[in-house]
């Protein structure tokens, strides 16, 4: 199966194989074309199927790019939690009485 006429030509001259385009036009060895194209609103099923995998394609692409995002998203609450945190537990000593820094201070450690 080619793409075009002049590829479909060339393969059947070159490899002495039968081709067909997209469009349904035949090219054998023994050098008789067949035509096969059809007015542009009558796809050809070969058009059609070539088109119903180029967007499976585009679909798994954008499958894989979603999936990475959601782990990058997933990766970045993890981040924003511990951030949290931290943020929450400064905010505890910031607002610790200086005499209790200074009673932890004193006391023997354990």
């Amino acid at each position: 199966m080619c793409r075009d006429k002049e590829s479909a030509r060339l393969v059947c001259e070159k490899l002495r194989l039968k081709t067909v385009t997209l469009d349904g036009d035949l090219y054998d060895p023994q050098g008789t074309v067949t035509g096969g194209s059809r007015p542009k609103g009558n796809a050809c099923l070969l058009v059609k199927i070539a088109g119903l995998q180029a967007g499976r394609e585009q679909l798994a692409a954008a499958d894989a790019e979603l999936k990475a995002a959601s782990a990058a998203l997933d990766e970045w609450r993890k981040q924003a939690e511990v951030h949290e945190k931290l943020a929450s537990d400064l905010e505890l000593k910031a607002r610790e009485s200086p005499r209790d820094a200074e009673s932890r201070r004193e006391s023997p450690s354990s």
